[in-house]
């Protein structure tokens, strides 16, 4: 399994290295590594992209492009049942839903900063 991912924070480089060493403890063969995801949003809109990340961060911005590319697939079924989306604001859930329901993406964190002029 690749992981791309960009991160903010030494905390949450620790938090995201817990994640993944809980994964390879259930997942003891899955390969796991990492790629840095500065150059994925380039890469995915290649055609010759071959082989692309398994899991990886995609801005909510790019999501419905992405989506309509056919370049991410449902989580729904991934996750765990019931799918709890209740503690998450609709805004951010829309952000990573597709045109029949569908969960692309589970909102990472958000944001409440603005500029004004």
């Amino acid at each position: 399994m690749v992981l791309s991912g960009d991160v903010s924070s030494p905390q949450e480089i620790a938090l995201l290295n817990n994640v993944i060493a809980a994964f390879e403890a259930t997942h003891p063969r899955s390969g796991s590594t990492t790629k840095p995801l500065d150059k994925l949003p380039a890469e995915m809109g290649r055609d010759s992209l071959r082989h692309p990340p398994d899991v990886f961060y995609v801005d909510a911005t790019v999501c419905a492009d992405w989506i309509a590319k056919g370049f991410l697939q449902p989580l729904d079924r991934f996750a765990r049942r019931p799918l709890r989306h209740e503690p998450l604001l609709p805004v951010l859930r829309a952000a990573f839903e597709g045109p029949h329901g569908n969960t692309y993406g589970f909102p990472k964190d958000w944001s409440p900063l603005a500029m004004f002029p």
